[in-house]
């Protein structure tokens, strides 16, 4: 039981560490890998609740939601072609030939709950033909502003009790934006979400673009989404910056420079891009009669939710591999950095070898790898590994040190620690040899 208790102390205790010091290079890099699966353990677990917070929804399961209007939403499968990808296919008839349907479907549900009321602004795109992963220039990567105008639409005040769902559908994947991709900051004011933060032009600083009408003809309002139509202005300018001119009535206005968003729709709402290839449940949403197809449902909010979920499931998938990826590099890459830097500034103490830095380092990792499994149920996978890695390294640095000064340690390995001898100990003199010639018949003696 005591050889059981020690054993476990091992791993946590520093100067107990030290009977691990001569661990063999391989046993060490798998602990590494070890710890890094033991912290992917409760991240994955919990990386679905994550991507609730991080992908806005409306609350469907605390409001009811009713339909202000009928609606009719049109027939359309997601079907996998002959090279094995994903695209959709509508059944109504395309406005421009074959395969090109186009389609806004907008409509307003209103949400109830004890005294509130809340309405849920719904748009709905369908352009059947856009394939934005075409490489060859064929294909245009920004929405015709006659089928749907985006830029107005993410553009327009965000009214009192009012929430906005938008979905665009094109041949190989789907576009979500929630609340035209805005949130609330402590002070109750709506700013960009930053999964926009890329979504506007900027210029090669990296600096947002701003931009102001040159005349008249440029001061168009749109009365659909009551905001100004600034994909028209053309004068770049900076931020903060206003014109005065006279609108197409002869009354005066005074605009504010404006952002625009980005042209190619990938980069416009590039946080809420699903490709089919890329999610998990592309089978169920292909069936035309699935819960989570808009076509053949009449329960509007049921099918809102249900796509919701297909979302969070598809984040989840990527952030578990981009996380598993990140947890290597933390665990397997950085401890080589931290070891070598430690082994050449501590190369006369107890330990001197590379391989007992490694060793010791991988055994640190073990015992903060369970901190941070247990952490992971509770806090984001970002904030996690910076967290998990300060005390990693602190901790490291820590049980060296214990190491490296535990007196016992230093007095068995005084050959390795320092090559001259121990200042207290006095240092041996050899003696000198004295020769005394004595005479003799046939030899010379030395004594």
């Amino acid at each position: 039981m005591k050889k059981f208790k020690d054993f476990i102390l091992s791993f946590i205790l520093p100067r107990k560490m030290y009977r691990h010091h001569n661990m063999k290079f391989i046993y060490a890099l798998f602990i590494f890998i070890l710890s890094a699966f033991v912290i992917l353990f409760s991240v994955n677990l919990s990386v679905k609740r994550f991507m609730r917070k991080n992908i806005g929804t409306p609350r469907f399961a605390e409001m009811q939601y009713e339909k202000t209007a009928s609606v009719t939403f049109p027939k359309y499968k997601i079907v996998q072609s002959e090279n094995g990808g994903y695209y959709l296919d509508c059944d109504e008839p395309g406005t421009n030939g074959v395969d090109s349907y186009h389609n806004v479907v907008h409509t307003q549900l209103v949400g109830k709950r004890q005294n509130q009321k809340k309405i849920l602004d719904v748009t709905t795109v369908f352009i059947e033909d856009m394939d934005l992963f075409k490489t060859d220039g064929s294909e245009t990567l920004n929405i015709d502003q006659n089928i749907f105008h985006l830029e107005n639409y993410l553009n327009q005040p965000i009214q009192d009790n009012c929430e906005y769902v938008l979905y665009i559908f094109t041949k190989k994947s789907f576009y979500y934006c929630y609340n035209l991709g805005k949130v609330k900051n402590a002070k109750g004011d709506f700013i960009d979400a930053p999964t926009y933060q890329y979504a506007y032009q900027y210029d090669d600083s990296g600096a947002y673009r701003y931009f102001l009408p040159k005349d008249s003809s440029e001061l168009v309002y749109d009365e659909t989404y009551q905001t100004w139509d600034v994909t028209l202005w053309s004068v770049e300018t900076a931020e903060g910056e206003k014109s005065t001119l006279q609108d197409a009535s002869g009354k005066t206005i005074t605009v504010t420079s404006s952002r625009k968003h980005q042209e190619n729709l990938r980069y416009a709402l590039r946080g809420g891009e699903y490709i089919y290839n890329n999610i998990v449940d592309i089978d169920e949403l292909g069936k035309s009669d699935a819960i989570i197809n808009l076509g053949d449902n009449s329960n509007l909010p049921e099918v809102l939710a249900e796509l919701y979920e297909v979302m969070v499931i598809a984040d989840a998938q990527i952030q578990k591999s981009m996380y598993g990826l990140i947890a290597m590099i933390v665990n397997v890459l950085v401890p080589l950095l931290w070891v070598l830097i430690t082994w050449l500034m501590s190369r006369h103490f107890a330990m001197n070898k590379f391989r007992e830095y490694y060793a010791i380092c991988a055994i640190t990792y073990l015992s903060t790898s369970v901190i941070g499994c247990i952490l992971g149920f509770f806090i984001e996978f970002t904030k996690l590994m910076l967290i998990v890695l300060i005390i990693e390294l602190i901790y490291y640095i820590f049980v060296t040190f214990r190491i490296n000064t535990d007196p016992s340690l230093l007095d068995q390995n005084p050959k390795d620690n320092d090559k001259q001898p121990p200042i207290d100990q006095p240092v041996l003199q050899k003696p000198k040899l004295k020769f005394k010639e004595i005479k003799s018949d046939d030899a010379y003696q030395v004594e």
